[in-house]
């Protein structure tokens, strides 16, 4: 029964990985870390930890959890900064005043458009 539980958990804790690094767009040296991670996990886990008591157990799991979390900022995905509108010198708006500060923004190249980037809600 053991061996049994051992797997579900493992298969259902790696698809949750492999779902985060998916949704994360984390490069493809990550999912290939992760599947390494889980491969060496499943092997040591198998052969020397589970017969232990079951605070051992979580531990080793706790242990493999936290190492994917470093795999999972390892293989962060790069970040591109993306201009607000096309064209090198985009003409800036007038400066609007709101409760937490002044904004200026950027003007499309046909006029039609105010973009104000990079503002956190």
């Amino acid at each position: 029964m053991r061996k049994v539980s051992f797997w579900i958990v493992t298969a259902l804790t790696l698809a949750v990985m492999l779902a985060v690094l998916e949704l994360n767009k984390n490069t493809l040296p990550g999912f290939a870390a992760a599947l390494l991670l889980a491969a060496v996990y499943a092997l040591l886990f198998t052969k020397f930890v589970i017969n232990t008591r079951w605070y051992l157990r979580l531990g080793v799991w706790v242990l493999w959890v936290g190492l994917f979390v470093g795999v999972l900022f390892v293989s962060w995905p790069p970040t591109k900064a993306v201009p607000a509108v096309a064209g090198k010198n985009a003409a800036r708006t007038g400066i609007v005043t709101v409760a937490q500060g002044d904004l200026r923004g950027a003007v499309t190249e046909d006029g039609a458009v105010e973009v104000y980037a990079g503002i956190p809600y």
